[in-house]
């Protein structure tokens, strides 16, 4: 074989060595990160997703918590005062909620009438929306007995609170109306009893519209599935409420999907969609605190997106490493085609050259200026630049992408082959640092999102500390020094006022502005034009931030209008010493969204609270004049018809006794203090004779004194009515008699004398 085929083989075959281990390695590295990094970008997407949804589930689930918790009203207030306010309650709500398709109640029977004993029965009413129309509910239902198989029978007997599953329904009747919907049904629980189902339903064509849009990748797109397993949101409008396994029976039976809902699992799986081609499916849960229960968002990837990128960037180092073999190639040719027939002394040399060896050893030491010497000048240059290309590449190898290399010439195709090679992969490191920071900046914003979540479902009921708490959470995740929060305040008419609410680190005394007009000031700009404004160029009177070491100029101010609805329900300003980044005003706008539909609820429900309040204090005042004025006439009539009875009754009672019994009366300690006639009349005395004489005084064996005379009267200034028989001698004369003793009370409920009742048994005994 000719040197110059020799040269060629040998150099080609070292070089696609070379090659195909560095291209291979680097590919299949970048192939598995990108391949990773797009399932991660997948998941963290549908994480994402499902917060959003989350967020707008939890909104219409805390309007039915709401409605559950003023139902009590009922057991403190008349039902003509109650019902016709909760109905007001509900149409407000249907009103106000244009996504609601319904706001009922239904109040078990045995709650609201005392006078009803069956455990079944119930009163619904509320309203409902048909198109523009808004109906009201007023009906009965279960009047003879509870439907068991019935939702409204699991949350009665489990006392649960309920996400109802997607169903087609239609308010009007007509086939053309239906449509998708969900809704909650929360329990009212008193005294441990099921009394009152608050439920509202939901139009799920909000979510359907929402997943629609969701296409985190080319050709993706994503899905909604409720706890049963059935599509709630799906771009094929044919799935909706089809289970998930008719999609994709791929990914196992109905029930283990069901079950991974229902655990409120993170899932994913690559699957086939077609033959040939596959996909990648990633599930994140959407759980309401609260439910038991959760639902599932969905995102589908085609695998051959995922893989794109790592297969263009595998064809890219194969098509650099390939110009490269090339050149390789051209140059050896090139080289070998001009050099003379080999010469002794340069065989050895070259032959170890072509097998790849680099060493100091072979370097030729000739210095002739003639062609030997030319050749000898080239083996060494072309030694040293392989040994340098190789150092490069262990350096590469290595992962030093900063180690420096210069080539031979500007017609150094190797060299330059070699730099764009170490070009390339610093442009896919940076790529991959660049995904990596855009994915903790996702990351960020999504715990900011869930963290302000948090702070949201607090403080529901003060608009003043929710204000602050929002403020605070704000100005301190995005690590800013602070800020200053407005309300508006929509309460006067025509006008629209935005209100100092709550502030961050300044003074609220040192605030000028208390309230601003829309498009006064930047605050009042803001909030007309309904964009957010991110200044740099503060000017030097327009704000300091004080700390203890004095006072620093920010270097950022910035306001962000908070929209519900395109509305503006506030503004937030916040200052910074640092320049506030981009994604900081991004995610202070997306904020403004949750914290706007928050305010707009509060101060809803603030409204309706000061509303109630007011009418149950009316409520309450008529219903306790009424009250008092029907009791007062009650008892002034059943004094006057209890008085004449009473007196005609003791007056026939009391003449019945006086002419059967002897009647006495004796004070707290025994003493004789009056007698009736038929007792003077039998014994033969006189009045005076017994008056003041002590009880137990006649008997014939005395008990005056005794221990149990003693316990006798104690009982008796106790309030126990005694009996007793007596053996007595009064004026010769020896009877028994069967008496009775009863105290009699004082208007204090203290007893104060004792009533003697006598019979004389005298006959009895004697015949015994």
């Amino acid at each position: 074989m000719k040197l110059r085929s020799k040269m060629i083989v040998y150099i080609l075959t070292t070089a696609l060595l070379i090659y195909f281990i560095a291209v291979g390695y680097i590919s299949f590295n970048l192939n598995r990160i990108s391949v990773d990094n797009a399932k991660r970008l997948a998941q963290s997407e549908a994480e994402n997703y499902a917060n959003v949804v989350k967020g707008e589930l939890e909104a219409d689930f805390v309007a039915t918590l709401s409605l559950s918790k003023f139902l009590a009203i009922y057991k403190d207030l008349p039902r003509s005062v109650w019902e016709p306010l909760l109905l007001s309650v509900h149409r407000e709500l249907l009103v106000s909620n244009p996504d609601f398709l319904s706001v009922a109640t239904s109040y078990e029977y045995y709650a609201i009438d005392t006078t009803y004993k069956k455990d079944y029965g119930r009163l619904q009413h509320g309203y409902f929306r048909a198109g523009p129309v808004i109906t009201q509910i007023q009906k009965e239902k279960n009047m003879e007995g509870d439907d068991i198989g019935s939702k409204y029978y699991y949350a009665k007997s489990n006392k649960a609170t309920l996400l109802l599953e997607p169903y087609f329904d239609s308010y009007t009747g007509l086939a053309q109306d239906s449509m998708l919907m969900s809704g909650f049904a929360v329990p009212v629980i008193v005294n441990n009893q099921f009394v009152a189902l608050a439920g509202i339903d939901i139009s799920l064509q909000r979510f359907e519209k929402m997943v629609n849009k969701i296409k985190p990748f080319e050709n993706s797109y994503a899905f909604l599935v409720a706890h049963n397993g059935t599509f709630a949101g799906h771009p094929n409008s044919s799935l909706i409420n089809q289970p998930v396994s008719k999609a994709f029976p791929m990914l196992g039976t109905q029930a283990e999907v069901i079950a991974k809902i229902l655990n409120k699992e993170k899932f994913s799986q690559i699957i086939e969609v077609s033959e040939g081609e596959e996909a990648f499916i990633v599930f994140a849960p959407v759980q309401i605190e609260g439910i038991e229960y959760a639902w599932s968002l969905g995102i589908v990837v085609p695998v051959s997106v995922i893989r794109a990128e790592a297969n263009n960037n595998m064809i890219i180092s194969a098509l650099v490493g390939l110009v490269g073999m090339l050149i390789m190639v051209v140059i050896i040719f090139y080289i070998a085609s001009n050099i003379s027939k080999p010469i002794k002394r340069a065989t050895d040399v070259l032959n170890r050259l072509s097998n790849g060896e680099i060493a100091e050893d072979i370097r030729m030491k000739i210095k002739t200026k003639d062609e030997i010497g030319a050749i000898s000048n080239s083996i060494n240059i072309l030694l040293d630049a392989f040994t340098r290309m190789a150092q490069f590449a262990k350096e590469i190898g290595k992962g030093n992408l900063n180690v420096q290399f210069e080539k031979l010439s500007d017609k150094d195709i190797i060299g330059g082959a070699l730099i764009e090679m170490q070009g390339s992969i610093i442009k896919s490191k940076s790529e991959e640092m660049y995904r990596a920071e855009q994915e903790h900046i996702n990351n960020w914003s999504t715990q900011g999102q869930a963290h302000l979540a948090e702070v949201l479902r607090m403080n529901t009921e003060d608009l003043s500390k929710l204000s602050f708490e929002i403020l605070k959470n704000l100005v301190q995740y995005i690590k800013a020094e602070m800020g200053v929060f407005y309300v508006i305040n929509d309460e006067k008419y025509n006008e629209l006022i935005l209100e100092f609410a709550a502030s961050y680190a300044i003074d609220p005394d040192s605030i000028n502005e208390k309230s601003i007009e829309f498009g006064v000031g930047l605050i009042g700009r803001c909030a007309q034009e309904k964009e957010t404004l991110l200044l740099f160029d503060i000017p030097g009177d327009y704000i300091k931030i004080n700390s203890g070491l004095g006072q620093i100029q920010p270097q950022s101010i910035l306001i962000v209008p908070l929209l519900f609805n395109t509305e503006v329900n506030g503004v937030v300003e916040i200052a910074s010493f640092r320049r506030i980044s981009q994604y900081e005003k991004e995610f202070i706008e997306k904020a403004g969204a949750s914290i706007a539909t928050t305010l707009s609820k509060v101060k809803t429900n603030i409204r309706t609270s000061k509303l109630l309040l007011e009418t149950r204090i009316k409520s309450e005042e008529l219903a306790a004049q009424e009250e008092l004025l029907k009791q007062n006439m009650l008892e002034i009539m059943n004094a006057q018809k209890d008085a004449a009875l009473k007196t005609s009754e003791l007056s026939s009672i009391l003449d019945a006794v006086n002419s059967i019994s002897f009647v006495a009366e004796y004070d707290m300690d025994g003493r004789l203090m009056s007698i009736n006639d038929t007792m003077l009349k039998f014994t033969g005395m006189k009045r005076e004779q017994l008056i003041g004489k002590f009880q137990g005084q006649f008997n014939v064996d005395s008990v005056q004194n005794s221990e149990e005379h003693v316990l006798f009267w104690q009982d008796l200034r106790a309030g126990i009515s005694k009996r007793l028989i007596q053996h007595v001698r009064i004026n010769e004369k020896e009877l028994w008699i069967s008496e009775a003793y009863t105290p009699v009370y004082n208007e204090k409920g203290v007893p104060y004398k004792v009533l003697n009742i006598s019979v004389d048994i005298s006959d009895s005994y004697k015949n015994k």
